[in-house]
């Protein structure tokens, strides 16, 4: 597991944008990504509502709802949430950026967040999109146009085509993001060197030989999320699914799948982008494990500091107390001015324990205040009687 100080440099190494905010969503922690992408430095973003800073907008909330709330709302639900916003920086453009929401803190879990209890900050892992997005379009309707003279494969060829099957052919082998054609019923898929890459595969000959319906190299519930949304012929954007490599290892994957139509609006194929983005989701990991671990070890601390603060006046309380039986038995000045001493610095070790104590209230939120009159004379001259040889 990465310690807290290992985490903290991985996030600074991260060129995605990370930001830590707290449940009102005030921010607490900025990346150099979150700078690189948003055009604002850490001291001018931190304390800002994020938010409000990136005046975020929610396409995908339903109509009427405030579009914050509404995550939130669906965050609180299962504890964690992803989707797609549209977000501004200090340069005034909108970036789409895929965002991932976890809650990093006291209680994680979806049961703290819906009871409640889960005060943890929040920590948003983004990636800027916009070019992908506009790269996707331009690529489906690449292979629209295909389709259309061709009333077919995008990757087979005539000679009416020939310059668009050539262009698509080039992005196709070339990008170094996945790319994958498939047919209404699958039954022909192609897939580009890139994606085959991402799933552990030397080739997509090596891909296709070992299975060709790409449903096969999902995992648990996204095969049926994927197959649903098609079925409604709704476009995929930014969903993030956990695959299969080869090897049988895990390989999380960003995926985007538009419908292809030929100009009569027919439905020739399905179009998609995969983009692996496990590295982003282990950073995310290891951020939340890191975050936790600090709080474990700063609710220790409390703990330890509330045990020991509370042995400490014990012995102390039994201090106090024979002092001042010494102080009704003395019978000299001199006794008088030395147990009116030991008096002096039990109270003020007491005092010191006390407020040990009140840090570990003010650490759980449990902070007390008490407004009283004070002697600032007698407070000048205790501290005088205190350094006096």
């Amino acid at each position: 597991m990465l310690s807290a100080a290992q985490a903290l440099a991985l996030l600074e190494a991260a060129t995605d944008p990370v930001v830590v905010r707290d449940r009102d969503g005030f921010v607490l922690l900025w990346s150099r990504g979150a700078a690189l992408t948003y055009g604002w430095r850490r001291d001018e973003a931190l304390g800002q509502r994020l938010h409000t800073l990136l005046r975020t907008e929610f396409p995908e909330c339903p109509p009427g709802k405030d579009g914050f709330a509404w995550a939130t709302a669906e965050f609180g639900r299962v504890g964690a949430w992803g989707g797609e916003v549209l977000q501004y920086g200090r340069d005034g453009a909108g970036r789409v950026v895929e965002t991932r929401w976890v809650r990093a803190g006291s209680d994680a879990s979806a049961e703290g967040a819906r009871s409640g209890t889960g005060e943890g900050p929040v920590l948003e892992i983004g990636r800027d999109v916009t070019l992908r997005r506009r790269a996707t379009v331009a690529l489906a309707n690449l292979a629209a146009a295909v389709a259309s003279a061709e009333d077919g494969d995008p990757l087979s060829g005539t000679r009416d085509a020939l310059e668009a099957r050539e262009r698509y052919r080039s992005i196709f082998e070339n990008a170094i993001e996945g790319i994958f054609f498939a047919t209404p019923d699958q039954r022909e898929v192609r897939v580009n060197p890139a994606m085959a890459r991402i799933f552990g595969f030397d080739s997509p000959e090596d891909l296709m030989a070992t299975s060709t319906d790409l449903r096969d190299l999902l995992a648990g519930p996204d095969r049926a999320q994927i197959e649903a949304l098609i079925a409604q012929g709704s476009p995929v954007r930014g969903l993030e699914i956990e695959g299969r490599r080869k090897d049988g290892s895990a390989v999380w994957a960003s995926l985007d799948v538009v419908p292809v139509l030929d100009l009569q609006g027919r439905l020739v194929g399905y179009q998609g982008l995969v983009v692996d983005v496990s590295q982003r989701r282990n950073v995310e990991e290891s951020l939340r494990r890191a975050t936790e671990e600090a709080e474990r070890a700063n609710l220790a601390k409390t703990e330890f500091l509330s045990r020991t603060s509370h042995e400490l006046r014990t012995p102390l309380a039994a201090t106090l107390g024979f002092a001042q039986l010494l102080q009704r038995e003395t019978t000299t000045q001199a006794q008088s001015e030395y147990v009116a001493h030991i008096l002096t610095a039990s109270r003020h070790l007491l005092d010191l324990i006390n407020e040990v104590l009140e840090i570990a209230r003010i650490e759980q939120g449990r902070l007390g205040l008490s407004l009283e009159p004070v002697s600032v004379a007698a407070v000048v001259a205790e501290c005088l009687e205190l350094i006096q040889p």
